[in-house]
C-alpha cells in the first residue's frame, strides 16, 4: 500500500536588519520562521526542513567576530570533566 508524506523545506530572507543586536536578531527570525512552520502545518507539511543558520543571517561567507556571539551551545548527556 503507497503511502504519500507531504514535505517541506523552508528557506526565508533575514526577518531584520544586521546591525541590531544578536539576539534580537534572533528573536525575529524564530519569530518570521513560526509563522512559517504554522503555515506549513496547515498545508499537511509531515516533515519540514529549516534552511542552514536560520536564527541569523548567512554569515558563514565572512570572518567578522560580531558573529561569534551567534554560536549555540549544544546540550550533551554527559557531565563537563
Amino acid at each position: 500500500m503507497a503511502r504519500t508524506v507531504r514535505c517541506g523545506l523552508i528557506q526565508s530572507t533575514n526577518a531584520g536588519p544586521t546591525d541590531l543586536p544578536i539576539q534580537e536578531i534572533k528573536k525575529l527570525n524564530i519569530e518570521k520562521h513560526l509563522g512559517l512552520i504554522q503555515q506549513a502545518g496547515e498545508q499537511g507539511v509531515q516533515i519540514l526542513c529549516m534552511q542552514e543558520v536560520f536564527t541569523t543571517p548567512y554569515f558563514c561567507a565572512e570572518q567578522q567576530t560580531r558573529w561569534y556571539e551567534a554560536v549555540e551551545k549544544i546540550p550533551t548527556a554527559r557531565p563537563p570533566t
